[in-house]
């Protein structure tokens, strides 16, 4: 008699999401140490150097760094964006 597992998958965590958790504590000390626009694009660099994501993959890292961890650079996050989005409509 043969027994089989159907319609079993193998589970496959988010690379982000992953990181995030390892790079939150991070990302938060180098906000409160450089709580500047300059301070985001270096957390920025500093992890698509670190894991060669995609800008769009590290500013998630950011983000649900900042949002579950240190909530406290949010407006910080803001203005970053604020910004960005000004080069890019200028």
């Amino acid at each position: 008699m043969a027994i089989g597992v159907y319609g079993s998958s193998t589970a496959h965590a988010d690379p982000v999401s992953v990181y995030t958790v390892t790079a939150a504590p991070v990302v938060c000390e180098v906000l409160d140490t450089y709580p500047t626009i300059a301070g985001v694009e270096g957390v920025l660099d500093g992890v698509k150097a670190d894991t060669g994501f995609t800008t769009y993959q590290a500013a998630g890292v950011v983000v649900n760094a900042v949002y579950s961890s240190c909530p406290r650079h949010i407006a910080l996050l803001q203005a970053f964006a604020n910004t960005a989005q000004d080069a890019v409509t200028a």
